[in-house]
């Protein structure tokens, strides 16, 4: 090996006929122009003195080296100014002639350093000596009392100090401006943010389960949920015994539970396939306010045997009429429902055409109070020429007194036309999103009109006037939109060449999004796994099954396509013995809401402060699936409900506790069954087991039952806290936070309980493994972020609210509940609220969609202010 060396006189034994060489080995350093870079090595080879007879030492000197064997040395002939210079030199950088060091590209191996570094050398020129050497070559000489090594360690250190106090000092701004945003009191945090999906999802045909695989591991884990906050139990949960709403017994949760929330930790650790989606579901959204000139009213008239209506019988012309005219003839307002027949007097009706509103065109005829005495009740069979009334949901017209409530009425023709195919499955989907259905189960039939057990809702108006009070009034009574019609009902209609389409509960009801969910995927990789020979991750450890439709020839039958999995949960989680359990009547458990655009699809180009997307156009929701859609947004990710839950006791009420504005136990309108929870501190264990899987396969698996394995991975150091999981129910409420312990591990091979001589597994080895996550993979920020249990403040944690938290007290929390209040005020549709004092009249902007801050993003605050004006 040829190379260039540093000999001293001397040897280790301090014999004057031997010398030292000191190879010079390859500098993680370069600089422009200079083909090699050398610092002194550590190897150091003893030779006889007499290869250097006639040499000055210490010196430099070429020479080749082979097997600690000296052969031709070559000194390097310094002048006595460069000597000089040179003293305590430990490093040479050598390079063509007449090169000037003006910069460097510095390099560590395996890694390049940072460029702070460069300048940092680049600082030392002055102390880099440049001198002549044979061949016509020029070196560097390093010099300082340090090596190369100490330089760079010192650089290692400065920097890891530095980075300590730039982390200080970003921790320091990031809770200055937390806390600003907090007594600023119009931010809250989202209950729920989404991690980024994969671009794609790689699927290869899974272990089986025919053979033991090429060292395959089976065996067990005992595992143990500490909770941090309390569990909701599940619905159907029943103490074991009468008493009062707090007791002591133990509990037992069902291993499905937990299954679900390991794999949906393992979904997202291993790039999978999202298993639980619907592909082709589309949201309904609920329709700006505007005539369609095509619609009319119509009444149910003829039903099949299945429940289903086939004709309707359409009107001629629709009136608007001031619900108030009507109420004096029942004996309450509640009388007037929907389907109700009147006749008119047309001498003394008083119509007058209305203009626009909201900048719509939704000119229509209203009936004046004048044209009060025109109206009578019909009775008996229908009759062209009869009326018939509409009662719909008053729920958005809150800016309206209840003088400005207004009723439809339309004129019956004389004969009945049909449903058109495909009308009333239209019907039924749009009606799934709708209050009156509880947990997306439709009503399979509907009573005629005139039954006495006819499925109503009250319609209550709720309105403020300037400087008073609030107040309700009851216009009517509307029919139920759960699904189903009954003979004589009202509703909304598009007469069509094949009959009527378009079924809807009011003339600005529910209309269809665009573009389902498998359109608005990254890749179609991710929708759910459907072949046995070619699974994604998570399906190849935890199986799939999916119904499926078989062939025409068996019509209405389903088949099973599925896979096995190979992880096996207990029938339940168990704890040791009593624990403490209470009873609560929790505030409302709000389904998921898809169609919110603005939350569950993507806005790469919405920052911060205001998060803010889309064109702004009045009448016209960009939050909606399919405005504003070029390019094609994207489902935002995976959701996960931030961990975080104030004190019971805390005043204002916390979002866990029911609000005093909510309806009681008994009421009508109370939704809200009561819910069993088991206290904070207790523990479930249980047993996993496992059979055939791969070590990759079992790394994933204890990192998806104990999510704080992620901490060693997370190059960002996003965890401020611990790493938690959710559990049970209640989860946008707080409920069901823990951490995980791994007590016990069983392992053997796979194919060992088959053969005399197994290979031995060593389980506390395996402990150990690292699951293969890319340093760079996108999903570990965010995901580690979402289960951090400080990672957002927990007395900020809320549904969208217009409400402000400095000033909320108990006689302000319902309108401090009503979400709909922000997406209406930022779905990029409305006009931003009236100013105040002189520029009250000025005109006003409409409001750009308002989107959820992006989980990567350093603050998770929103706020319902309305940004300044120019």
């Amino acid at each position: 090996m040829r190379c260039i060396a540093y000999v001293t006189a001397g040897g280790p034994s301090e014999d004057k006929e031997i010398v030292e060489v000191t190879p010079l080995t390859p500098l993680p350093v370069q600089v422009d122009g200079f083909t090699q870079v050398l610092s002194q090595g550590r190897e150091v080879v003893a030779v006889s003195a007499e290869w250097l007879e006639g040499n000055e030492l210490p010196g430099y000197f070429e020479l080749d080296l082979e097997d600690d064997m000296v052969g031709v040395l070559t000194r390097l002939e310094l002048t006595p100014t460069s000597l000089l210079r040179g003293k305590g030199a430990n490093a040479l950088l050598v390079g063509d002639p007449g090169v000037e060091v003006t910069s460097m590209d510095t390099r560590s191996p395996g890694f390049p350093l940072p460029e702070s570094w460069r300048d940092r050398l680049l600082q030392r020129k002055p102390e880099l000596a440049a001198v002549e050497a044979s061949g016509h070559r020029r070196l560097l000489i390093w010099i300082g009392p340090t090596s190369y090594e100490q330089w760079y360690d010192g650089c290692r250190r400065r920097d890891a100090q530095r980075s300590e106090e730039i982390k200080e000092g970003k921790a320091r701004a990031a809770r200055l401006e937390q806390d600003q945003l907090i007594t600023a009191g119009t931010n809250f945090v989202n209950p729920y943010t989404f991690v980024p999906l994969p671009a794609s999802v790689y699927k290869t045909a899974p272990n089986g389960h025919a053979q033991a695989i090429a060292g395959g591991l089976t065996g067990y884990i005992d595992a143990a949920f500490h909770l941090q906050t309390p569990m909701m139990l599940a619905n159907d949960f029943q103490p074991e015994a009468d008493g009062g709403s707090e007791r002591q017994q133990a509990v037992r949760v069902p291993g499905s539970a937990v299954r679900g929330a390991v794999r949906s930790l393992y979904e997202v650790m291993t790039e999978s396939c999202l298993s639980v989606i619907d592909p082709d579901y589309r949201p309904v959204h609920r329709a700006t306010i505007q005539v369609d000139p095509e619609a009319c009213l119509a009444v149910v008239t003829r039903m099949a045997p299945d429940g289903s209506p086939t004709h309707v019988r359409t009107t001629s012309e629709v009136i608007w009429i001031p619900a108030k005219l009507l109420h004096s003839h029942f004996a309450s307002p509640a009388g007037l429902r929907s389907g109700q027949r009147i006749r008119f007097d047309e001498t003394k009706a008083s119509v007058r055409p209305f203009g626009k509103v909201a900048g719509r065109d939704v000119t229509r005829n209203e009936l004046e109070e004048a044209g009060a005495d025109s109206i009578t009740l019909a009775d008996g069979e229908l009759a062209s020429g009869d009326w018939v009334v509409h009662v719909a949901d008053a729920g958005t017209k809150g800016l309206h007194p209840v003088g400005r409530i207004f009723v439809a009425a339309g004129k019956l023709d004389a004969t009945d036309i049909p449903l058109a195919v495909g009308a009333w499955d239209d019907y039924r989907e749009r009606c799934r999103g709708s209050q009156d259905v509880q947990q997306g189960q439709l009503a399979s039939g509907a009573p005629a009109w005139s039954d006495s057990a006819w499925s109503g809702v009250p319609v209550e108006h709720v309105h403020t006037p300037k400087g008073g009070r609030k107040q309700r009034n009851i216009i009517g009574t509307r029919r139920k939109s759960d699904g189903a019609l009954g003979e004589g009902d009202s509703v909304w209609v598009t007469p069509a060449a094949d009959g009527a389409t378009g079924l809807k509960v009011s003339a600005s009801w529910r209309v269809w999004g665009k573009m389902p969910v498998h359109d608005r995927l990254p890749d179609k990789s991710l929708l759910p796994c459907t072949n046995p020979d070619a699974l994604c991750p998570a399906c190849a450890l935890f199986g799939f099954i999916e119904q499926r439709r078989v062939t025409r020839q068996r019509p209405g039958k389903t088949e099973q396509n599925a896979y096995a999995s190979h992880v096996r949960f207990p029938a339940f989680f168990e704890t040791d013995g009593p624990v403490g359990i209470r009873e609560i009547h929790p505030p409302p458990l709000r389904s998921p809401r898809p169609s919110a655009g603005s939350f569950y699809l993507a806005h790469p180009q919405a920052q911060p402060p205001l998060w803010e997307s889309g064109k702004a156009r009045l009448g016209q929701p960009t939050s909606h699936w399919g405005a504003d859609d070029t390019p094609v947004r994207k489902i935002a990710g995976r959701k996960f409900y931030w961990h975080g839950q104030e004190p019971w006791d805390s005043d204002p009420t916390p979002r866990q506790r029911r609000r005093d504005h909510y309806p009681a136990p008994g009421d009508p309108k109370n939704k809200d069954a009561k819910r069993w929870l088991m206290d904070a501190g207790n523990t479930l264990t249980g047993r996993i087991h496992f059979e055939n899987i791969t070590r990759d396969q079992f790394a994933f698996l204890l990192m998806a039952l104990d999510p704080r394995r992620l901490r060693d991975l997370d190059t960002n150091d996003t965890a401020t806290e611990e790493l938690q999981t959710h559990l049970g129910g209640g989860k946008p409420l707080g409920f069901g936070s823990a951490t995980v312990t791994l007590m016990h591990v069983a392992v053997e091979d796979a194919a060992g309980r088959y053969r005399e001589t197994a290979d031995a597994v060593d389980s506390e080895e395996l402990m150990e493994l690292k699951a293969p996550v890319p340093p760079d993979a996108p999903w570990l920020p965010g995901l580690v972020k979402a289960l951090t249990s400080e990672a957002v403040p927990a007395n900020r944690i809320w549904y969208p609210t217009m409400g402000n938290f400095n000033s909320r007290s108990e006689d302000q929390q319902e309108a401090f509940d009503e979400s709909y209040a922000f997406y209406a005020a930022f779905s990029g549709a409305n006009k931003r609220k009236g100013a105040s004092g002189a520029n009250r009249s000025a005109p006003r902007p409409v409001s750009r969609m308002r989107t959820l801050p992006r989980i990567d993003a350093p603050s998770q605050f929103m706020t319902n202010e309305y940004p300044q004006e120019n």
